[in-house]
């Protein structure tokens, strides 16, 4: 049995594995059965050591970016003077970023001590092996993905305002951000489950369910997230330049 894990890069080997056995099987036209088309033109052997050297450089990278979010967050909780509305956003960012970080490790590892035990007579037991575990796992990876993704609205959205909107010059309502931060995730990742769990019911721990319609529930209000924040960078910039720009008037017509 496979070990790898369901979301991010591991699919890789797991989709190269499946389509070397698999050549003669119909597929639909889709993304990945191109990818797998394409790949099948390189041998097994090469196709396993791209995915593998991918997995490591992900996993450095990934502990690379704990480690600093890490030292954030101790900057921020040992120094009085940083500690103000802006940066006690960027701290609840930080902390989505963290969770989200420890459990891609957790499983990387995990998946890295299966395949060095694993053999033809011995599988050992591991998180995406274990039915309920690995499902419980990938629910709360996407919940910590979709909380790092409204803090980040939040941010976007405090800044926006602080910059164009006099109105909100005020301290912000911190109970409203933790309700949009952490709350709202609970319930678009609850809906995502529920639904998912529904459809993958003959699916080894939801595999693949990033590529499904029902990922959207989460997918879409994530991607709506990018977009708004960059249509407040886009206003922000107006208001400044507007306002350099009237400052520079104002300062020529003295001079005048």
């Amino acid at each position: 049995m496979s070990s790898t894990t369901n979301y991010t890069e591991t699919q890789t080997s797991r989709q190269i594995r499946k389509h070397t056995k698999d050549k003669n099987e119909p597929r639909s036209l889709c993304l990945p059965s191109v990818l797998s088309l394409m790949a099948s033109f390189l041998p097994r052997q090469l196709k396993m050591q791209v995915a593998s050297t991918g997995r490591v450089m992900e996993t450095v990278g990934l502990a690379i970016s704990l480690a600093t979010i890490l030292v954030s967050l101790v900057i921020f909780s040992s120094f009085r003077s940083l500690r103000n509305n802006r940066t006690r956003i960027h701290w609840h960012l930080f902390v989505a970023m963290k969770i989200q970080l420890v459990i891609r490790l957790t499983l990387y590892i995990d998946q890295y001590i299966i395949r060095s035990l694993h053999s033809d007579d011995y599988t050992p037991r591991g998180i995406d092996n274990t039915p309920v575990l690995c499902e419980s796992f990938y629910v709360l990876l996407e919940y910590a993905r979709t909380a790092m993704f409204l803090w980040m609205f939040i941010e976007g959205l405090y800044l926006h305002n602080m910059v164009t909107i006099t109105v909100f010059q005020d301290k912000p309502n911190y109970r409203v951000y933790y309700v949009l931060g952490w709350g709202l995730p609970v319930l678009m990742t609850a809906v995502w489950a529920v639904v998912t769990a529904i459809k993958y019911t003959d699916t080894e721990c939801w595999w693949g369910y990033n590529l499904s319609p029902y990922f959207w529930i989460l997918e879409g209000p994530r991607l709506t997230v990018i977009v708004t924040n960059l249509l407040f960078l886009l206003n922000i910039l107006r208001v400044l330049i507007t306002k350099l720009q009237a400052t520079l008037s104002s300062e020529t017509h003295q001079i005048k």
